[in-house]
């Protein structure tokens, strides 16, 4: 396993820890439950809606990152669309756009109204661009000629800068759950947080592609 593989299975443990501790810190504190405003029976529904998206990322950055590092390209790029769709929705929790609540009580209905991902790049004031996204599209969001190079394990040049967008993608992803903690008692999530941006930041100073891009430029690690 390279550097780059290891960095995103290190950064996938440590996310579904965090997760894991909002979810259980969410359902334990707050006043949802005594206060009735929760219909799931949590004390803080947020809390809890962070907790599973973080344990997302997580599970799509550990997939995304050995698949990448193997012979599954393709498969590897359709998963780091979907880690693009939470960043926005990161994103947009920490800042104010949406609340975590209501994604986390949403009806299908709700998320193609409220969280599609058109919608928050809409309102991320060219933070996150269409270009971008289209770009995931074309790779591995759908079956299209484009994807090409990443069949058949031709061509792991192409695969590696993949793994370091998507190395950047978690790295974006993780600061913005960071970012939403504040001013919040989220128990010792920001902690386990801190960790993770930790390890991102020791990859990001040995990588030498890391110096092409860096977390919270709009923009992706274009291939």
């Amino acid at each position: 396993m390279g550097e780059r593989a290891k960095a995103a299975a290190k950064a996938a443990l440590g996310l579904r820890k965090a997760g894991q501790v909002a979810h259980v810190v969410g359902h334990i504190v707050g006043d949802g439950r005594t206060a009735g405003t929760s219909t799931r029976g949590n004390g803080d529904d947020a809390l809890v809606g962070i907790g599973v998206l973080t344990q997302i990322a997580a599970d799509l950055l550990d997939a995304a990152g050995a698949l990448l590092s193997g012979t599954n390209h393709y498969a590897g790029a359709a998963l780091l669309r979907q880690i693009v769709e939470v960043e926005y929705l990161t994103w947009a929790f920490a800042n104010q756009k949406r609340d975590a609540a209501d994604w986390l009580n949403s009806t299908r209905e709700d998320r193609r109204r409220m969280f599609a991902p058109a919608g928050l790049r809409s309102e991320s004031d060219g933070h996150f661009l269409s270009a971008d996204y289209r770009h995931h599209c074309e790779q591995g969001g759908h079956p299209v000629p484009r994807a090409i190079p990443l069949l058949g394990n031709s061509d792991p040049v192409h695969s590696q800068l993949l793994l370091v967008d998507l190395l950047l993608h978690g790295w974006r992803t993780t600061d913005n759950i960071a970012g939403w903690t504040k001013d919040r008692d989220t128990g010792p999530l920001l902690t386990e947080l801190r960790a993770v941006q930790k390890g991102f930041t020791e990859w990001g100073r040995a990588d030498p592609l890391y110096a092409l891009n860096r977390p919270g430029e709009s923009g992706d690690f274009l291939v």
